[in-house]
């Protein structure tokens, strides 16, 4: 058994939901809709044994036994350093083009996130 079907097993019943028909729409919503909160934003979260982390635009947030600790991630730099050090996502695989690309994305919703008054 793999890892991740480990993972599964241990924090998913599957019997809680015989049918996943009940949540097709809402998941439509979420993963398609550009009302969703979850389409204009570069998000990345994992859990580990003490915690949970969220990457979400240029915030990192990590959930533990002491509580909720985020931060704004102020560059690039910083921002790759977490996705790789606490996501293992290290986007080593492509020239740089791509990074840049991903971060100007990432900015560009933060800062239109900041006008908004939500930061």
């Amino acid at each position: 058994m793999t890892h991740m079907a480990r993972l599964w097993d241990r924090d998913v019943d599957g019997t809680a939901v015989p049918d996943l028909e009940a949540f097709s729409e809402n998941h439509r919503h979420l993963s398609q809709s550009p009302a969703s909160p979850w389409i204009n934003f570069v998000v990345v979260r994992n859990r580990e044994k003490t915690g949970r982390n969220e990457l979400k635009g240029c915030i990192f947030t990590r959930r533990d036994v002491g509580g909720e600790h985020s931060r704004i991630l102020e560059g690039q730099r910083e921002w790759f350093e977490i996705l790789a050090d606490v996501f293992y996502e290290r986007l080593d695989d492509d020239d740089g083009r791509q990074r840049r690309a991903l971060w100007r994305a990432v900015m560009v919703k933060h800062e239109e996130w900041l006008r908004q008054g939500k930061g």
